[in-house]
């Protein structure tokens, strides 16, 4: 269907990929205009909506992409300001909205980017305080909220981060153990969870970690048999000599260190 594919990200219902000479081409479920082509129209083949893109995170119903110059674009559903572009209103097209912009994650009405100097920058709901500003109140425009940050990652509500060190951070919405803290409680401003963590992907309601041992972690709804065994609010290891591992829906797959995929 493509050729010369450098990435792939599967969002909810829609896939984006970059293609050999940085197009961003995307398709699938389009309510929210996460799509990014100007309309709300599904899409059932591979349609061009961003150059020179370097990642890009598809989102429920908003999406973000960050180009090789380090501008970060956002489209989508905008009630809360998760867009950051200092507004409520819905766009249905890439819009600019943040500059030396290395990574970004988006969760279900929260946005967040990593910028070249290791700053994260947050917006858009915080009823949970998913921006890890250390408190609750919902911003349309990007703030810096952390130093020393390395990447991230979203749930639907909630912010996992790792900074520079290694240690790994969370913040926001906990009702299904999502953040790893041991307990169901949502957390309000970041707390640590793990140390020496190599890197870390969420999904809608669990996550999975990998820490600089190739030990893989999960923790969070288990209602799949998404890490097997007992369901557990805190980092539970699942497996070790990996390299690599994305969450899905209600799944996880994880790339051993001798090239084999699990799932």
């Amino acid at each position: 269907m493509l050729e010369n594919v450098q990435a792939v990200y599967a969002g909810y219902l829609n896939t984006f990929a970059i293609d050999g000479d940085g197009t961003l081409r995307v398709w699938g479920w389009n309510e929210g205009g996460q799509l990014g082509l100007g309309d709300q129209e599904n899409k059932n083949v591979p349609v061009a909506v961003l150059n020179d893109v370097a990642t890009a995170a598809p989102g429920d119903y908003h999406s973000a992409a960050v180009t090789l110059d380090g501008t970060l674009w956002t489209w989508g559903w905008n009630d809360v300001g998760q867009l950051g572009n200092g507004s409520s209103m819905d766009l249905y097209a890439p819009k600019e909205v943040l500059e030396n912009v290395r990574s970004t994650a988006v969760g279900l009405k929260h946005t967040l980017a990593v910028k070249q100097d290791n700053t994260l920058w947050a917006c858009g709901d915080n009823t949970y305080g998913q921006l890890a500003d250390g408190g609750t109140e919902s911003s349309e425009s990007f703030r810096q909220v952390m130093d020393h940050v390395h990447s991230v990652a979203a749930t639907a509500f909630g912010t996992l981060i790792i900074k520079t060190d290694g240690s790994l951070w969370v913040c926001g919405y906990n009702g299904d153990g999502e953040l790893g803290t041991g307990d169901y409680e949502s957390v309000p401003k970041p707390v640590k969870i793990m140390d020496a963590v190599k890197s870390v992907s969420a999904s809608r309601d669990f996550a999975a970690a990998i820490d600089r041992g190739g030990v893989l972690y999960a923790w969070g709804n288990n209602a799949y048999g998404q890490y097997g065994g007992e369901t557990s609010a805190e980092p539970l290891k699942m497996a070790q000599d990996v390299v690599y591992a994305s969450t899905g829906g209600g799944h996880i797959l994880y790339l051993a260190s001798d090239g084999s995929v699990y799932a």
